[in-house]
């Protein structure tokens, strides 16, 4: 069984391994920075909905910018996976799509409200012509006109509006309109896309189950949007895995001969 390095000797080798990947970022490949992602407000999935097709990529683009990524070279989907981005065999991506029209409902569901207002004021300003017809007060029952017209225009905008998003929910429920989604994502103005040489530029990072091991075995977490690594826990060997006690041995060995 491999030597182990005493409990003493960790804060060392913490070190070791920081000046080491020191060393080795200032070689490596600076990724490409992810844009950043449109502030979803009411206005802005008010375009997406006017934008047609083309809009519901950029909104698909803004609610799942770093979660999932297509690579133009591959031709296939890439998902986050908490320390590092892999296939998308199950079609997540697709998946996804739902919370674009759920983005588009809730908006649709914030309108009856107001459109409840709208009828009340339109009830309201009926009632008010009818009282002023009645009473032969035709200045009153010409402002009630007037009121009633304008009640009856807003509502007919209000849910106008509510029917555009109830419609754009149901055609992204659809196997088309959820391909034509994330279709767009990849090919809009801030695209969820690569090219795919941005994949695996950090050769030294070994992939663990809860995270990235450098040279030294100290798993990191790893970010594809910050760069930044933050310390986690140190992985433990599996049993019956000689190959992987040796690799950490090694690792370890060379790291500490190099520093």
């Amino acid at each position: 069984m491999p030597d182990v390095p005493p409990v003493s000797d960790i804060d060392l080798i913490r070190e070791q391994v920081a000046r080491r990947i020191r060393e080795e970022d200032e070689h490596l490949v600076e990724p490409v920075p992810t844009p950043t992602s449109a502030l979803i407000t009411p206005e802005f999935v008010h375009d997406c909905l006017a934008n047609n097709e083309r809009g519901d990529g950029i909104l698909y683009a803004a609610v799942h910018r770093d979660r999932y990524l297509f690579v133009k070279s591959a031709q296939g989907w890439m998902s986050w996976n908490v320390h590092h981005w892999q296939i998308d065999k199950k079609d997540e991506h697709m998946t996804a799509v739902e919370n674009v029209a759920l983005t588009y409902l809730a908006e649709a569901l914030k309108l009856n409200e107001p459109i409840t207002k709208a009828e009340e004021r339109k009830r309201k300003a009926e009632e008010r012509e009818k009282k002023a017809k009645k009473d032969k007060n035709e200045s009153g029952e010409a402002t009630a006109k007037e009121e009633v017209a304008a009640a009856s225009s807003e509502l007919a905008i209000l849910k106008e509006q509510k029917k555009a998003y109830t419609r754009r929910v149901e055609r992204l429920r659809s196997l088309r309109g959820a391909r034509n989604c994330a279709e767009w994502a990849h090919m809009v103005e801030e695209p969820l896309a690569i090219v795919g040489d941005e994949i695996d530029q950090h050769p030294w990072l070994l992939a663990c189950n809860n995270g990235c091991s450098p040279p030294g075995g100290q798993v990191t977490t790893w970010s594809r949007r910050s760069r930044s690594t933050t310390p986690a826990s140190t992985p433990a060997a599996p049993s019956g895995t000689p190959s992987w006690s040796r690799s950490i041995q090694t690792l370890r060995s060379a790291t500490s001969s190099s520093a």
